[in-house]
């Protein structure tokens, strides 16, 4: 058990609660799960507020760099900016049902998350 009442997880689907700054702004929806990998579905929750305007850019520029096409039409600004915006995010974000220390939060245009996880 964590320090939240949550079990740490292997190879869990459901729900995992997210954090930001320690304030809880939402789940992700699991829909897999590898050793560094947890790929799902970003569902806001009541203080999702206090990260907002960073998701909102992170949607913006993927939507952009997503609306380029295919390399070598690639807007590497966007792409930029983009991985600029996740790592901003990364930093302020905590698991509590993962045991492995986060290195890549990523979100994408539809609240798609792609979480890499530390060896």
């Amino acid at each position: 058990m964590n320090k939240f009442g949550g079990k740490r997880l292997g190879g869990f689907h459901g729900n995992l609660s997210v954090l930001y700054d320690g304030r809880v702004i939402g789940q992700v929806a699991v829909t897999k799960r590898t050793r560094r990998k947890i790929l799902g579905r970003f569902i806001p929750g009541p203080d999702f507020d206090v990260c907002r305007a960073e998701f909102e850019e992170a949607v913006r520029w993927f939507s952009q760099w997503e609306g380029t096409g295919l390399i070598p039409e690639m807007d590497y600004v966007a792409w930029n900016r983009w991985i600029e915006v996740i790592g901003r995010i990364t930093t302020h974000i905590q698991l509590p049902d993962v045991a492995q220390r986060i290195e890549e939060f990523a979100v994408d245009n539809t609240l798609g998350v792609e979480i890499t996880l530390y060896d």
